[in-house]
């Protein structure tokens, strides 16, 4: 239980999903609880899948952005250095490895769900216009963010296992004692750019998941454009 309480022993990927999950419910029954959204029938479903998926980004962001900022620098490179990187797909379908693939699959699965729920005719709701526009930006304000910040994590360990050869960053010598902020700014670029603007890919491994990263990240932005277009519609 102690271990618990010790920010390093959230870095698993792993045990951050198991964790969000459940706190996700029960954001949930609080926003049911407390009138937040009618449990009337199938009209509860649509809603709290929406409210699901927000809490879950969100936690999942703040947990995992908490666990790497708190964690020493030695401790999380000796995770990364430990830490089984396991096949493509369970780095990017199943998620039970360090990777962007749970997060992919929740951030496009709430996309989708957005695009269906916010006109709020194809799926029922018992919440009005102006609530379901607020809540669709937060989603995919956190959708987006999640996916940044899980490729963060993957660009990390990459270098981490590679020594510090998998990335370049300008006017910095080929080390591994990087600073998870030089990771951010690598995934935040591919992100909003899809481009890696002034940092070298080194290897083969590396530059495969900044291909999928941008691949990734067209897609979500190519939603997050349809969904303004429909909220300024």
């Amino acid at each position: 239980m102690i271990r618990m309480l010790e920010p390093r022993w959230w870095l698993s990927e792993v045990r951050r999903v198991v964790l969000v999950s459940p706190l996700g419910v029960l954001v949930v029954f609080l926003a049911v609880r407390f009138g937040v959204v009618e449990a009337d029938g199938d009209r509860l479903n649509y809603d709290t899948v929406v409210i699901w998926f927000i809490a879950y980004l969100i936690l999942y962001t703040g947990v995992t952005l908490v666990a790497f900022a708190r964690s020493t620098r030695r401790q999380v490179h000796t995770w990364a250095q430990t830490e089984d990187r396991g096949t493509w797909a369970q780095r990017y379908l199943l998620g039970t490895a360090p990777g962007p693939g749970m997060s992919i699959f929740v951030g496009a699965t709430a996309l989708l769900v957005t695009v269906l729920w916010l006109p709020g005719e194809l799926l029922t709701t018992s919440l009005g216009p102006a609530a379901r526009t607020w809540l669709a930006v937060l989603l995919v304000v956190a959708a987006w963010t999640t996916v940044a910040v899980s490729f963060t994590v993957a660009y990390l360990v990459e270098d981490v296992q590679s020594d510090g050869a998998a990335l370049g960053f300008p006017a910095t010598p080929q080390e591994v004692d990087r600073e998870f902020l030089d990771y951010v700014y690598l995934a935040v670029a591919v992100s909003s750019t899809f481009g890696t603007t002034d940092v070298d890919l080194r290897t083969p491994d590396v530059r495969r998941t900044a291909t999928v990263h941008t691949l990734v990240a067209f897609v979500f932005n190519t939603v997050v454009l349809a969904v303004v277009v429909s909220l300024l519609a």
